[in-house]
């Protein structure tokens, strides 16, 4: 273990990348992430690229356990309780789409819940419409001057709304920065009846944690924020008497296989973020942990509070010191020309991205209580693409511009792919740009390098920049079709006996949901042999005439476990045909067959770029 600098401009400019000059006093909401954690991550993403069968039906999986230990243990948890996932928000929409809501049940969340956390709740009150489902809000009342008065407000709530199925309580509030009485809170909610989602994004690292101890129903929480961990890693505690039916938002192979292999087998994807968090954990502890941070971030939050409020004739929030966030603080901002009028979160936006992108300053404005406040956190290029001569295809080609392991017999590349080194380089470089100024990078470089590839892809496959989307993998955007369609009493999603099992699974767990209304899935046997694809047309068309309820086709543009290409380009206008709608799971497609997706006029079509999905 190399010798930790001193905390400040030390450790700075040592151990982070973070650019030259850019005042960063918005760690809460990216978190940077140390030089020997990137490390660690190019040396996972190495080992994936030398033997990409092996990594991911062999290695991968022993790194997630080791690395899922690891977390459980800093976190004291039963590890079987602990799964990963990308973020908070993954993990309470797979808690909220998982639960058995009842007519008139209420979600109950407070009025400083994460906006995407509202979001959340309030599509799936709107998905389950018909069982007249609640979201109700608390309101946080300013001053606040003991955790009793918290604890009281939602004790009358209770008392007074008898159908409370769900309180999503922050351990942390993201807009006002509050440490909520999450323990005492869990135990009124266990009095009622009531389960507990405790939303701990800004916890771990920030808040020592005993998960077994606390009880919750469900614990979320980012590791990518405070405990240095890559960007997309979180993960979710599901108490044991609630994982036979907690499931993931991708649907995949691990489907009824359990909590562990359900949430691991999610497509395709990019996983190192969670096989390096021992990484991320062994740095916080080298550097000394939760106390040495602590001692060292009160002191300047204090100099800061004091310096910023003398300074504006202001006051910090008014909350006991019990609530106050360890490494973050609220200051009332004075009445500034510049937020006349501002009551929103977007209203702000435009003057943090000026912030950025003019005097490299990452800083967090929010509202609280009707006043303006910045939330205060301390803690210790250009993409361009490289082209030149290509080498001849074959072992020039192989040794030149991939890394593939010597002697790695490679016949496999249409499970998972392999990237060439230049992608790789480009990709190291849009990581160190994040890592080296993360607020500009999250508010605006990233919209921008996303729309030029969207762009460049739209092209690729003739199709409107504006009709496509980025997601993790082809199960990925199936889940998404699939989730997100209304479904009537008696409707019938259609696939072939070629599917690919996960998209299978993802068709059967939807039939199974809550307020499915008798969803059924069917399959048409593909008879071999195949003469003429007319033959499979007609084998759609058959089934079309004598099941008129069918609302989705889900048909595999080149099948996984066969490698037929279908004909897709008389399927689509059949389904058209028959009022059916028309989902192409191109997870092979792209690259392998020249794409026209406007000619082609589907409903949706999702699409592998090995590693990207559109």
């Amino acid at each position: 273990m190399t010798a930790i600098p001193t905390f400040g401009n030390e450790i700075k400019n040592t151990e982070f990348t973070l650019k030259d000059g850019v005042v960063f006093v918005n760690h809460g909401s990216y978190g940077v992430v140390p030089k020997r954690v990137q490390q660690a991550q190019d040396r996972i993403n190495c080992e994936m690229r030398d033997h990409p069968d092996l990594w991911w039906r062999h290695n991968l999986r022993l790194r997630i356990e080791e690395s899922r230990k690891c977390v459980a243990e800093f976190v004291k948890a039963d590890a079987e309780a602990i799964v990963f996932l990308q973020n908070a928000t993954s993990g309470i929409d797979s808690v909220l789409r998982s639960l058995p809501f009842e007519s008139g049940d209420i979600i109950l969340c407070t009025d400083n819940s994460y906006q995407s956390v509202k979001y959340a709740c309030e599509f799936i009150k709107e998905y389950g419409n018909d069982k007249d489902i609640q979201v109700k809000y608390l309101t946080l009342k300013f001053p606040i001057n003991s955790e009793k008065d918290v604890i009281d407000l939602y004790r009358e709530f209770f008392k007074t709304n008898q159908n409370v199925k769900l309180a999503i309580i922050d351990h942390i509030t993201s807009p006002s920065a509050i440490v909520m009485p999450v323990n005492k809170l869990i135990q009124l909610c266990r009095d009622y009846g009531i389960l507990s989602l405790i939303d701990g994004a800004h916890a771990p690292g920030q808040i020592p944690l005993n998960l077994t101890q606390l009880n919750s129903d469900f614990y979320i929480g980012n590791l990518h924020k405070w405990l240095y961990a890559p960007k997309g890693c979180a993960i979710l505690y599901i108490k044991k008497e609630h994982q036979d039916y907690i499931k993931p938002l991708a649907i995949s192979h691990g489907y009824k296989k359990g909590i562990l292999t359900d949430f691991f087998h999610q497509g395709t994807r990019d996983d190192s973020p969670y096989c390096v968090a021992p990484v991320a954990i062994q740095f916080y502890n080298d550097i000394g942990g939760h106390d040495k941070i602590q001692a060292y971030t009160d002191k300047l939050l204090g100099e800061a509070v004091n310096l910023l409020t003398d300074a504006w004739g202001t006051e910090k929030l008014a909350i006991p010191m019990s609530m106050e966030a360890p490494f973050m603080r609220m200051i009332k901002l004075p009445k500034l020309k510049v937020f006349a009028g501002l009551t929103t979160f977007d209203e702000v936006e435009p003057v943090i991205i000026d912030h950025l992108v003019n005097h490299d300053i990452s800083v967090q404005y929010t509202f609280v209580d009707g006043d303006i406040c910045i939330r205060i956190s301390a803690n210790s290029q250009d993409l361009e693409i490289r082209m030149g001569d290509m080498p001849a295809f074959g072992k020039e080609m192989r040794k030149k511009e991939f890394d593939l392991k010597d002697g790695v017999t490679f016949i496999n590349h249409g499970s998972f792919g392999v990237v060439p080194l230049r992608v790789q380089e480009a990709q190291n470089r849009v990581l160190h740009e994040m890592n080296s100024f993360p607020d500009l990078w999250f508010r605006i470089n990233r919209r921008v390098k996303q729309n030029e590839s969207l762009r460049l892809i739209a092209e690729f496959v003739n199709t409107e920049a504006d009709d496509l989307v980025f997601v993790q993998n082809a199960t990925t955007g199936v889940n998404t079709i699939l989730k997100s369609l209304k479904f009537d009493k008696g409707d019938a999603i259609l696939c072939t006996d070629n599917t690919y099992a996960a998209i299978k699974n993802t068709c059967n767990a939807t039939s199974e949901l809550p307020g499915a209304k008798d969803l059924r899935v069917e399959y048409i046997d593909l008879k071999f042999p195949i003469g003429h694809e007319d033959e499979v047309v007609e084998m759609f068309r058959e089934y079309f005439k004598n099941n008129p309820k069918i609302k989705l086709a889900v048909i595999d543009h080149i099948t996984s476990p066969s490698a037929i290409r279908m004909p897709i380009e008389k399927l689509i206008p059949l389904c058209k045909e028959f009022g059916v709608l028309s989902l192409i799971d191109g997870a092979h497609a792209p690259g392998q067959i020249p794409l026209n997706l406007k000619e082609l006029d589907v409903d949706f079509y999702t699409g592998t770029l090995t590693g990207k999905e559109l």
